[in-house]
């Protein structure tokens, strides 16, 4: 897989899981989306427009795509694919105690959403 295809399956699995979350907190009952997301409904979720607040806030909550390069390979991608999003500056990076991690930034997060909108 070449970093150009990672990074449209990057974009389209945070595009989904978004989609998906953003349904959700609306179709699920409170206890339902608790159990799944790990938080409850509040006003403030119950009243997010599909825009870029309610991407910055899936990001910060639910998904940012923070994996070790272990897990984005036992995710289907190749290390040397990641590595080279990151250099492109698609994936942001941090350094734990032993692993290295790669993830979406906000910026990211927020490019991705503009584009896909754009091309619906």
């Amino acid at each position: 897989m070449t970093a150009a295809e990672a990074m449209e399956k990057i974009s389209e699995e945070f595009m989904a899981k978004y989609t998906e979350w953003f349904e959700d907190r609306t179709k699920l009952s409170d206890r339902e989306y608790a159990q799944k997301y790990g938080w409850h409904k509040t006003e403030k979720l119950m009243n997010l427009k599909d825009n870029l607040t309610a991407v910055v806030h899936f990001h910060k909550y639910i998904f940012s795509a923070f994996r070790s390069t272990a897990g984005w390979e036992a995710s289907g991608y190749q290390k040397e694919a990641i590595w080279q999003l990151h250099r492109e500056g698609f994936l942001s990076y941090t350094q734990g105690k032993w692993k290295s991690f790669y993830y979406i930034s906000q910026a990211t997060a927020k490019k991705i959403y503009k584009e896909r909108k754009n091309t619906q």
